[in-house]
């Protein structure tokens, strides 16, 4: 029976020691912190970016959305937002993310444990937050000509954010599904869409 309990607590150590430790960078361009989390081979920051430029936005322009949400950008913003050592995500980041994260079922493990819609059908749309990324549904928005707020969308059923590969591309999770989807409307011609921004650490390479 000893031998059992001496285990049981050897193994109970180990696997505290085991445990992911919070970690955290510091933007040294305005000093604001953001825990990040290392998902696969591939370091994110596990809030959307809130850095302040010429033309980001907050919801409904609610500096408090900014603060909960982080901002909201254009995509010709986004490729220049994330600081230096980061970079806005590529396609390819973004398969990675979801591979790791249970590929059709990525969206579900990514999302926030609250905050989220229920589904048309009755059933909550929050998140299992598997890994610590905390998707928050924080919408989405669009700007007018002057490059004024117009719109804000989606809040408690949508997170989007931009992809460097080209312009015009995204990735998004919503309420309604488990899984994480790609939008591209880099044909369009359409610019007046503002999504939010999660870094990458770049690589050292």
């Amino acid at each position: 029976m000893k031998k059992i309990i001496v285990f049981a607590i050897a193994m109970a150590l180990l696997a505290a020691c085991g445990k992911k430790q919070d970690s955290s960078f510091v933007d040294p361009r305005d000093e604001q912190k953001y825990r990040t989390v290392k998902i696969g081979n591939l370091v994110w920051m596990a809030q959307n970016l809130n850095f302040g430029t010429g033309s980001s936005h907050c919801l409904n322009d609610d500096s408090a959305n900014c603060d909960k949400y982080g901002s909201l950008y254009t995509w010709h913003d986004a490729v220049e937002a994330c600081p230096e050592g980061w970079k806005l995500p590529a396609n390819e980041d973004w398969e990675n993310l979801i591979n790791e994260a249970g590929g059709s079922i990525a969206g579900k493990k990514l999302k926030a444990k609250t905050g989220w819609a229920n589904k048309k059908n009755g059933t909550s749309g929050n998140g299992t937050d598997d890994f610590g990324f905390e998707a928050l549904a924080g919408g989405y928005g669009s700007i007018d000509e002057m490059g004024d707020l117009a719109q804000s969308m989606g809040t408690g059923s949508y997170a989007n954010w931009w992809t460097a590969t080209k312009f015009g591309l995204s990735w998004f999770v919503q309420s309604e599904s488990d899984d994480m989807q790609e939008s591209d409307f880099s044909d369009s011609g359409e610019t007046t869409s503002i999504y939010s921004v999660r870094c990458v650490q770049a690589s050292a390479n």
